[in-house]
Formats: C-alpha cells, structure tokens, sequence
C-alpha cells in the first residue's frame, strides 16, 4: 500500500516536492503502512490517558471551553484598564497582560535609555500605583491573569493590588511567563544575567507552590522561539529543554517534582502549515508525559499532562494586504483547537502596522467565538485522531523534536547551550533558510510575493499612542516619587538587598518593597549592586547572532 501511495501519478504534480516548514516531506497519500511500529494503546491512548497524546482530559471542550485570553497593554494602566473591560463584556474570560519595554529592561519610564518606548508596546509598570489602576474595578478573585514577565516583582504587585481588595493571595489564579532562558536565546532585551535570572525564577515557583496553589509560576514558551524563527519540531525541543533546565534549577530547593511540576504551563504558536501545527501539540503533549514519568519518575498524572496557551502567529502576518490576516489567524487558532489548546490569543490582523486597534481585537475575540459556538469543532474530542496523515506527522515531529534534545543534552544542557550561542545559531540557520524560499517564490506568501495588487489601499486605521503620554507618565512617577514615604522606601530596599546577599527567597522582601511605592528600577538598582549587570560574554553571544 506504501508503494501505491507514492507511485508516480499519471498526470503531473504541480511541484517538485511537497513539504511542511520543518522540511518533512509529505507522501501523495498516508496508508496504515506509514505507521510501522505504532502501537495505538500505547501511543494514541484515549483522552486524559497516559500519554495524553488526545488531550489532557477526558471530555475536553465537551466539559470546559478553552480560555479566551487576549492579550492587553499599551500605555499606563487606565487605558488598559478600559480595554479590558470591554474585552471581558465581550466573552474574554482571561486577562494576559504585556508589560513595555523599559519595564523588561527593569528600567523605570523616567530613565534615559526608556526614552521613545514608554507605553509604546505595553504597560509601563513603574510602581504598584500602575498595577491598581490596571486592575481598577475588576476583581482579582474572579479572573485568572497572565503577566508576559518573569521574576517576582509584576506578581508582587499584583499580590499587593489583591491585599486592598480583600482578596486573600491563595486564592489568586493566573501565570507569570517567568520563561528567563528564552529572553536570553530569542527575545534579547533581558534584564540581568542568565544565572541571576534563574535564581529569581526559582524564587517565584518556590513561593507560589508553597504558598499560592492556582497560580502557574512559567509558562514556557515555544511560541518565541517559533516567532524568531525556527521550525515546528525546534519549537518542541527548545520548550522541553527549557523546561528540564527550569525543573533542575527547583529541585534543589526541596521539592518534589510532583509538587511543583503541575504548576508548569507551555505557551505553543500556531503558524501556517494547518496539520504540521496540530501534529506538533499532540507531538509535545506525547513526549511531555513521557518524560515526567520516565527521566523525573514523576507519578501525579497532573505533573504529566501538559498544559498550553496558543498564540496564533504573528510573524506569519503581512503588512501587504492586511485583511488577508483574518483568514490567516482564523486557520492558526483552529488549528490551536483541533490540537487541542487550554487558552489561547488570536493575534490581530492590523499588528504588521502597530498594536491592535479596538475593531480589530473584538474581531478577535469573536474569531474565538464563532470557532467555539458556531463551526461544530468542539462536540468530538481529538476529531483528527487515527488519522494516518496526522498520526505520521505526529511521529515525525517526535522524532525530529528528540534528535534535536539529544544535541542539546550533547552542549551540556540548555542553559550551557545558549550561553554558548548554540541555540541562536540553529535558530539563525532556520530563519534564513525560510527567507530564502519566500524571496524566490518556492514559498508562497499571498500577498507577498504571489497576488499582489498594484493599488492596494492603505489600512484605514492604525492605533498610535498620543506624543504627550511619555511626558505625561514621567511626570507622574516624579509625582509618586515626590510624596511618598522616603523612609519606609528606604528601609524596604535596604531588607530586600539583605535578602538578596543571604540568598533566601525574595519574595516576601520584594512584596513588602513594593508597598513603599518604591519603583521597579530601584528594585532592580538593587539586583544590579548584589549581582552585576548582564555578564558581557552574555552580551557579545546574542550581538553575534
């Protein structure tokens, strides 16, 4: 049946070869045959079964839609603060904020080099004045909040805005993405040193295990990986080898696997090859479970089962022809469901041009919406399962995903593989590679280098941020700074430095700091006097690739 499948057709193909972004090369047709050794009980199993790879419960969105989390920042916290409001009336029913850049950067809006991007791509959090306007009127014991951050100082904050509203702390539900060695290998504009920053990661998951059960401390994410550029079966490998390098950075601080573990989630994208996106989420789930119970012993079916946040690509999105990006997202969030997903963000079809306008993030959100409740994809669970094209691709990513774990094992790790520049450097070659075919058309993009149109006419909004907002936001941190407690400041960053020279969890002396109104900056003036600054081999790898 294998050889009939890929026969020589009669008439001509149309290409010389078919294949998905990672290069797997797709047969003409998919028999039993191309499932050699597979072994459905094992390796398919039912929903919510070891190994998972259906879905990580039993009735999946027969039960429980997956959350509706948009993500939301731009300006100061009022302004957010009322997009999230007409989200949530619209159906949104998770909260996942992005912080601006100076605040990545642990920069205050009034420092030097924060100048021209405040605000300019998410909130800018200077002091937990910010974090309660953000939240103004919407209660944090009853939405779940994610935060693209890491380290404890946006939860802290968070923590503190929950104290005045009466909200108890474990009762508080949501993420930190907390995803350090990714900023080091695929975002280049972190804060501290690889290795401080993983200290202040296992602060984090220490603290919310022990102390805060609905809180997810990372959230590990596949989707910066993929959107800087590498394939579907790297995506996979840089996210679990993330993943072991964080689990070893906690177990030295006491716990089991099996208390902490389940706290992990995974953030995957969904990008352009339909089938290739949903082979992958099934292909990460099988080797997740597989990997807990076989290199950490872990036993809580919970520890095995992996959870994910979607986010459909925006890499994959054009400036030319921009409505073309609604059919785009609306293929990459329903390849998110049919892979099974827990949350997920659509990304909008105007982001080529800047941030979101308010048409285009309701579009959004109803993009979800009609995918849950209009287009009859939720009533089965894991409807493309047994599917032998799905079922070889599946294999195929696991295959590919393991080989490229065995090589990073090989540079001692992934922390040891990205300071060295190993991780960019497979990244790199990928992107170029893909360049490449889109520059000389063998990858067709619509739009791009296939279709154009000649008097395409210009997008008709673009959301920008007023020219007064920076100067505006600076005046009201020297404000806050001017009538604050200066000496309950100073006191609080006088502990946390103790802290962070003893070496304790900084937790507790973070959340006390930002109750004094003292800035992220200072706290990060701190980090900096106890630890240094981004060590400059780290600097010198990331500015060679």
């Amino acid at each position: 049946m294998a050889e009939s499948a890929d026969r020589p057709v009669t008439s001509s193909e149309r290409q010389a070869k078919f294949e998905t972004t990672s290069g797997i090369a797709t047969r003409r047709v998919y028999t039993i045959e191309d499932l050699e050794g597979f072994d459905p009980a094992r390796d398919l199993g039912q929903p919510g079964e070891f190994p998972y790879t259906r879905g990580i419960h039993p009735s999946m969105y027969r039960g429980r839609l997956w959350t509706l989390r948009p993500i939301t920042g731009f300006m100061g916290g009022p302004m957010s603060n009322s997009r999230l409001k007409e989200l949530l009336k619209m159906g949104q029913t998770g909260i996942h904020v992005v912080p601006d850049l100076p605040t990545y950067r642990g920069l205050d809006s009034d420092h030097p080099r924060s100048r021209g991007e405040v605000g300019r791509n998410g909130v800018a959090f200077d002091t937990l004045a910010d974090m309660e306007e953000l939240f103004d009127g919407i209660p944090l014991d009853q939405i779940s909040v994610s935060f693209s951050t890491w380290g404890v100082i946006l939860f802290a904050m968070l923590a503190a805005v929950a104290e005045k509203q009466g909200v108890p702390r474990e009762r508080l539900r949501g993420t930190t993405q907390n995803d350090v060695i990714l900023y080091h290998h695929s975002c280049h504009f972190f804060d501290l040193g690889l290795r401080t920053n993983l200290k202040l990661f296992a602060d984090l998951v220490e603290y919310t295990t022990r102390n805060v059960p609905g809180w997810h401390p990372v959230s590990i994410s596949g989707y910066n990986c993929r959107e800087g550029g590498c394939s579907a079966a790297q995506e996979i490998a840089f996210a679990l080898g993330d993943a072991t390098a964080y689990i070893d950075a906690v177990l030295p601080r006491g716990l089991d696997v099996d208390e902490f573990v389940p706290k992990f989630s995974f953030m995957l994208c969904s990008h352009s090859h339909f089938f290739e996106e949903i082979a992958k989420m099934r292909a990460i789930r099988r080797m997740w479970a597989r990997l807990m119970k076989e290199r950490y012993g872990a036993n809580n079916p919970r520890t095995q089962q992996f959870k994910f946040h979607t986010q459909t690509s925006g890499a994959a999105l054009t400036a030319q022809q921009p409505s073309n990006n609604i059919i785009r997202s609306t293929l990459h969030a329903l390849a998110g469901v049919l892979g099974g997903t827990q949350s997920m963000h659509v990304s909008c079809y105007d982001e080529a041009y800047g941030l979101p306008t308010d048409e285009s993030i309701r579009l959004s959100v109803n993009t979800q919406n009609i995918l849950a409740y209009e287009a009859g994809i939720v009533d089965a669970v894991d409807p493309l399962g047994g599917s032998y094209y799905v079922e070889a691709l599946t294999n195929e990513l696991e295959a590919r995903a393991s080989a490229i774990l065995e090589e990073i094992e090989a540079q001692g790790g992934m922390v040891a593989a990205t300071l060295n520049g190993w991780v960019q450097k497979q990244k790199a070659e990928y992107a170029r590679k893909l360049q490449q075919e889109i520059d000389s058309g063998e990858r067709v993009i619509v739009g791009v280098n296939a279709f154009r149109r000649e008097d395409e006419p210009p997008i008709e909004s673009v959301f920008t941020i007023p020219p007064s907002f920076e100067g505006e936001k600076i005046a009201r941190l020297q404000r806050i700074k001017a009538t604050r407690d200066h000496k309950a400041v100073e006191r609080s960053l006088f502990g946390l430095e103790q802290a962070c020279r003893v070496g304790v969890n900084t937790f507790d002396a973070t959340l006390e700091t930002v109750k004094t109104y003292a800035t992220l900056g200072e706290i990060y003036d701190v980090y900096r006097r106890v630890w240094g600054d981004i060590p400059r081999e780290e600097i010198l790898v990331s500015l060679r690739l």
